[in-house]
């Protein structure tokens, strides 16, 4: 049925699980048939002061945060070389 929830529990768990494994915070977003069906922060979007020492209070994820280019870089250029390998 086109209304069916559906259900993200096995995508949260894997992000909670790489975030207690140290990777800092992400933001996930899911469009279905141009409607937004999922939008949720996890972790933090600051753990460290200018000085590279630790806050003593992380600032945490929101859904608006915003990422500099260059994380977002990573992400396309590694899908991108692993699709390409993939192909050849």
């Amino acid at each position: 049925t086109p209304n069916k929830p559906v259900d993200f529990t096995d995508v949260d768990e894997l992000i909670e699980r790489d975030i207690k494994a140290g990777f800092p915070g992400a933001v996930l977003a899911v469009v279905k048939n141009g409607e937004l069906i999922k939008l949720t922060a996890y972790g933090d979007a600051k753990q460290y002061q200018q000085n590279e020492l630790m806050l003593l209070r992380p600032e945490p994820m929101q859904t608006n945060t915003l990422f500099d280019l260059a994380s977002n870089t990573k992400i396309f250029a590694t899908n991108f070389a692993l699709m390409k390998l993939i192909n050849e």
